[in-house]
């Protein structure tokens, strides 16, 4: 498997990519504008020689004995190697020209002619030329003035000399910078990533054992500080997580150890001395009673973990919850009675979903608000229906709900640190609640509760059956 380059490698590269296109961009910026500076001044010296010629003809006609404009030709040409006039006639015979001249050609003359600016660059023998033609009038052989040509071509070979010599120092340069801003992007980057390297080191240590270690926040930047705020919201969460884990963990195995010690125990002393089989017959229910308080133990638990995965939906159907509600009170009528509390029921609403984890769930809240609720009180099931929703509130006087308790009540395997709420629970594992969001969860609901001291409210939100 091919290695991935770390986050280093990759802004030393991306910096250095970034440095050079910079350092291309002005390199090509400098390199036009000094050509563009060199075709202005040869322009400008080919312009001022065209009127030198031009001044030379207009003193002197030329024939072919006279040599007094070829003389002030040369004469104002002295000094400039790189530069040759030639002088063609309309009939292309050659009427002066420099030395080491270029010959001139049709195409030459016609490209030239067809410029608007009278100026074309031309190669000729390997050379560059910047050339400039114009028509004059001239006498020929004391005749009458007639129009030719004047071609001044000027050699660029020492500008391209130049610019060669340029480019390559300035390529050079911009290689040796290339690799300079790649070795200080690369400091660089390594200076910035060190709150990331400490970072990393300090979620090495994160252990399930060692939990408690947070990420520094004040002395990273401020990119940096909210993914280590992030991650240690989550380290906070995970150690909560873990800390009623262990919790439960404990509590569990208590739960288990005392039936398991009751059966072992009452097993043991029945086989101390013969008994009757009355006797048998009491330490056997005995001990089936036991055994259903494991079995429901591990139903919850093993209800539970399929709730939260989705897979206990069997059926699914309109439900009445005024009619399910009402049998649920019918049920528990007696230990209402008992308690002598009164649960009252109004509204209507009408869901889909599966009867039985229906009943559960508000059968675990209505056992609980019997079991809160002091004598003489009295529960009330509301139903009502807003929009596309169908609400249920199950209200009950009794002892507050501690705000510490309130975040945590329905979380798995939690129990309440005041011991009073946990004794006499349903199932004494802390797995009620938990079971009852489930259910409610798995049918696209929602429930909530609040708790003052005038009372204790579940608040559940299903969607309403559609038709």
């Amino acid at each position: 498997m091919r290695r991935k380059l770390s986050l280093t490698a990759r802004l030393t590269i991306f910096f250095s990519m970034i440095s050079a296109l910079v350092l291309l961009g002005l390199v090509k910026v400098i390199t036009l504008t000094i050509e563009n500076y060199f075709l202005l001044q040869d322009d400008r010296i080919l312009k001022g020689k065209s009127e030198l010629v031009r001044e030379s003809i207009r003193n002197k006609a030329i024939d072919g004995k006279t040599l007094k404009t070829e003389q002030l030709l040369d004469a104002g040409l002295v000094g400039h190697q790189n530069l040759s006039v030639v002088i063609v006639s309309q009939t292309g015979r050659v009427i002066y020209t420099t030395e080491h001249s270029i010959i001139p050609s049709f195409d030459l003359i016609s490209r030239v002619q067809n410029n608007p600016s009278k100026i074309v660059s031309w190669r000729d023998d390997g050379r560059e030329y910047r050339i400039l033609a114009e028509e004059v009038l001239i006498s020929l052989d004391s005749g009458p003035p007639a129009p030719s040509m004047v071609l001044i071509a000027l050699d660029n070979g020492q500008h391209q000399a130049f610019m060669l010599r340029f480019q390559q120092q300035v390529m050079t340069y911009t290689v040796v910078a290339v690799l300079i801003s790649g070795l200080l992007g690369w400091i660089a980057t390594r200076k910035g990533l060190t709150p990331l390297l400490s970072m990393k080191n300090r979620a090495r240590r994160v252990t399930a054992e060692q939990l408690n270690h947070r990420m520094e926040v004040e002395s990273v930047p401020v990119e940096i500080a909210g993914l280590a705020d992030v991650i240690n919201t989550m380290l906070e969460r995970l150690e909560q997580a873990f800390s009623r884990l262990s919790q439960y963990s404990s509590d569990i195995a208590h739960e288990l150890r005392t039936p398991i010690s009751n059966l072992m125990t009452q097993s043991q002393v029945a086989l101390t001395r013969p008994r009757g089989e009355e006797d048998y017959r009491a330490i056997l229910y005995s001990n089936i009673e036991e055994y259903e308080r494991l079995s429901r133990m591990i139903s919850d638990m093993l209800f539970l973990a399929k709730a939260e995965h989705m897979q206990c939906l069997p059926s699914r159907s309109e439900l009445l919850l005024e009619n399910e509600i009402t049998d649920l009170i019918e049920f528990y009528e007696a230990l209402a009675e008992e308690q002598k509390i009164k649960v009252s029921l109004s509204g209507k609403g009408k869901i889909s979903g599966d009867q039985l984890m229906i009943r559960r769930a508000i059968s675990n809240l209505l056992s609980n608000a019997i079991r809160h609720t002091p004598k003489h009180e009295a529960i009330h099931i509301s139903l009502s229906q807003r929009n596309d929703k169908v609400m249920l509130d199950i209200r009950n006087s009794g002892e507050t709900i501690s705000v510490q308790d309130l975040p945590y009540l329905f979380d798995r395997f939690y129990r309440s640190k005041n011991p009073s709420k946990n004794n006499g629970s349903e199932d004494g594992f802390g797995l009620g609640l938990a079971i009852t969001k489930a259910i409610i969860e798995g049918h696209n609901g929602r429930i909530t509760v609040r708790s003052d001291s005038q009372e204790t409210c579940f608040h559940i939100e299903f969607k309403v059956a559609s038709n």
